[in-house]
C-alpha cells in the first residue's frame, strides 16, 4: 500500500488582531505550538487573553490554564477594563483553569494528564498555557520538559487545538531545546528610548509559513494590544501607477507655468522653506484648488488646529471653511505626543481611502520623523509611504522647515527622503532695504518641464501671488539681497582744506 503522501492544507487560526495577524501571514496554523516570549510587563497574559476572547467570538472555544500562583480573579479583574472583554463568555466558550496545584503535586506527569481531560471534556480549539516558566522549574531535568511538550504536541495536533505557551525571557542556553521543539517564537519586549519606552514583537520563527520579519512596534491601551507592522515592511511595493493625465494645479498665476502647468498626478513633492515663508498656505491652496475641481483633499498636520487653518485660509480668500463644511476637504490634525509613525501611516491611508483623496498636503514631516522611534528607519519609511501614495493615485505634498531663515542653500534635512521625492519647491526669505521678502523656486522637478528661475511671491488678501517675471528676483547673490535700481553712489567731494578759494569781484 502506497501512503498518501498529499500535503494537507494548512489551516489559518487568526489571532483577532489585526496587525498581528498581518505580521503572521493570517495567523497561527491550526494544532501548532507557539511560545510567547517576553520580560514582565511586556503584556503576554494580556495577549493570550485577548486572543481567547476574539476566538470565541468567532465561533470557537478556548481554554486559558495558569501555572501561576495568582488568582483568577485578579487577573480577570485586570483584563475586565479592556474592550475585547466579554464576560459572558467565561464558563461556556472560554474556560479557565489553574494546573497549579496538578504541578507541584504530581510534577509535569499530572500537568500533562490535566491539559488532556481539559481539552478534551471542553472542545477547546485554542489553549494558552500561561507561566510555562514554571513547569520549567519544577522539571526534574530537561529531558522530562522536553518530553512534556513533545507529548503535549502530538495531543493537540491529534484534536486540531492551537496553543500558546506563555513565557518569560531567557538569556541562557537553558530554553534552546523547547524554541527548537515549538512551529513558532514571539518576541514581545520593550526598551526605554531616551524618556520614553518603546515595545516591539518580534516573530522569530513560524514553521510552516510565511511571516514579516523584523521588530514591530506594538502598544497596549484599554483596547488591548495593538500591533503596528512596520511601513516599509508592507507597502509599497504595489509597482502600478496611474497613466499620465492634466497636471494638477495649484490655481496661482505665474506658478502653475513654472511647474508645466501643475504637479504630475500620482508624484511626491516637498516644500522647503524656512518658517513663516508660507508652506502652509500653499500646501491649503493646493487643496483648496483641488476640491473647486472635484478632486477630494486631505490636510495631515501637526501644529495648527483645523480652527486655526481655517481662520488663517478664510483671510487670504481660499474659502477653505466652506470647502471644509462641503466634505470636500478634510483637516486632520494630530498633537505630536505619544504618535507611532506606523499608526499615523494606517490612519492616512484609512482616510484616503474612505473618502476617495486625490490630493493630501502632509503638513510638517518632522512630526512624522519624531514618531519614528527609531530614525535610521526614515529613508525606507518615507519611500515606502511615497510609494504606496503613487499607487493609489494620491498627489502628495509635504512641507518642512530649513535649518536658517535665511539663505540659499536646498539641503533635505531627513536621510533618504531625497530619493523618495518626485519634486522640491524651495521658499526662502530675502532681506532688501530692511523690508523681508518671499522667493520661490523650483529646485527638482521629475518627468516634465519647469522654470527653475526665482520668483518673488506675496501672501495678500487673495491668496499667494507669483511675480510673473524674475526680474525683482535677479539681484539675489548668495543669499543676499541687493538693489539693482540704485544710482551709482557720488564721488566723495573735496575737504574744506583742498577747497579752491572762490573768486568775488570787489566792489568798486
Amino acid at each position: 500500500m502506497i501512503a498518501d503522501t498529499q500535503p494537507k492544507a494548512l489551516v489559518r487560526v487568526p489571532s483577532g488582531i489585526r496587525g498581528f495577524d498581518k505580521i503572521l501571514s493570517g495567523g497561527f496554523l491550526r494544532g501548532g505550538v507557539y511560545m510567547i516570549l517576553g520580560k514582565p510587563g511586556a503584556g503576554k497574559t494580556i495577549l493570550g487573553n485577548q486572543t481567547c476572547y476574539n476566538h470565541v467570538a468567532a465561533g470557537g472555544r478556548a481554554l486559558f490554564l495558569t501555572l501561576l500562583s495568582e488568582s483568577h480573579a485578579r487577573m480577570i479583574s485586570y483584563i475586565g477594563q479592556m474592550a475585547f472583554f466579554d464576560r459572558s463568555q467565561i464558563g461556556s466558550s472560554l474556560v479557565y483553569v489553574s494546573g497549579y496545584q496538578a504541578l507541584e503535586n504530581e510534577g509535569l506527569k499530572g500537568l500533562l494528564g490535566m491539559v488532556r481531560k481539559c481539552v478534551m471534556d471542553h472542545h477547546a480549539t485554542l489553549l494558552v498555557i500561561d507561566g510555562l516558566v514554571t513547569a520549567g522549574a519544577l522539571a526534574s531535568s530537561e529531558v522530562e520538559l522536553k518530553k512534556f511538550i513533545h507529548e503535549l504536541q502530538l495531543t493537540v495536533e491529534l484534536v486540531g487545538c492551537t496553543t500558546l505557551l506563555l513565557t518569560g525571557e531567557s538569556n541562557g542556553g537553558e530554553a534552546y531545546p523547547l524554541r527548537t521543539m515549538v512551529d513558532g517564537l514571539v518576541q514581545i519586549t520593550f526598551d526605554p528610548i531616551g524618556m520614553g519606552t518603546a515595545r516591539t514583537l518580534e516573530v522569530t520563527k513560524h514553521r510552516g509559513s510565511d511571516f514579516l520579519m523584523g521588530r514591530h512596534l506594538y502598544q497596549i491601551s484599554d483596547q488591548g494590544i495593538g500591533v503596528h507592522p512596520r511601513t516599509e515592511s508592507v507597502l509599497g511595493r504595489n509597482p502600478a501607477r496611474p497613466r499620465p493625465a492634466e497636471p494638477l494645479a495649484f490655481g496661482i498665476e505665474s506658478l502653475d507655468p513654472m511647474l508645466g502647468g501643475g504637479l504630475e498626478e500620482g508624484s511626491v513633492t516637498l516644500e522647503l522653506g524656512a518658517p513663516g515663508t508660507g508652506k502652509t498656505l500653499l500646501g491649503l491652496g493646493f487643496l483648496a484648488e483641488g476640491a473647486r475641481r472635484g478632486q477630494p483633499g486631505l490636510y495631515f498636520g501637526f501644529s495648527e488646529t483645523p480652527d486655526e487653518l481655517k481662520r488663517r485660509a478664510d483671510s487670504v480668500g481660499l474659502g477653505l471653511s466652506s470647502l471644509v463644511d462641503k466634505k470636500a476637504v478634510e483637516l486632520r490634525w494630530q498633537p505630536p505626543l505619544g504618535l507611532l509613525a506606523d499608526v499615523l501611516a494606517e490612519e492616512l491611508l484609512e482616510r484616503i481611502e474612505a473618502r476617495g483623496v486625490r490630493r493630501l498636503f502632509i503638513d510638517g514631516i518632522d512630526g512624522l520623523v519624531s514618531s519614528l522611534v527609531y530614525p535610521d528607519r526614515a529613508g525606507g519609511y518615507f519611500t515606502a509611504l511615497g510609494n504606496e501614495l503613487r499607487s493609489r493615485g494620491v498627489t502628495t505634498l509635504f512641507s518642512d522647515e530649513t535649518s536658517s531663515l535665511f539663505g540659499p542653500e536646498v539641503t533635505v534635512p531627513v536621510s533618504g527622503l531625497n530619493a523618495a521625492l518626485d519634486n522640491i519647491l524651495f521658499l526662502r526669505h530675502v532681506e532688501l532695504r530692511a523690508q523681508l521678502h518671499r522667493l520661490i523656486s523650483v529646485v527638482k522637478m521629475r518627468g516634465g518641464p519647469s522654470d527653475s528661475s526665482l520668483r518673488e511671491f506675496s501672501i495678500t488678501d487673495r491668496g499667494i501671488e507669483v511675480s510673473s517675471s524674475f526680474d525683482s528676483a535677479e539681484a539675489i547673490v548668495t543669499g543676499i539681497a541687493r538693489s539693482t535700481s540704485q544710482a551709482p553712489p557720488r564721488k566723495a567731494s573735496a575737504s574744506p582744506r583742498h577747497k579752491k578759494p572762490s573768486r568775488r569781484r570787489s566792489k568798486k
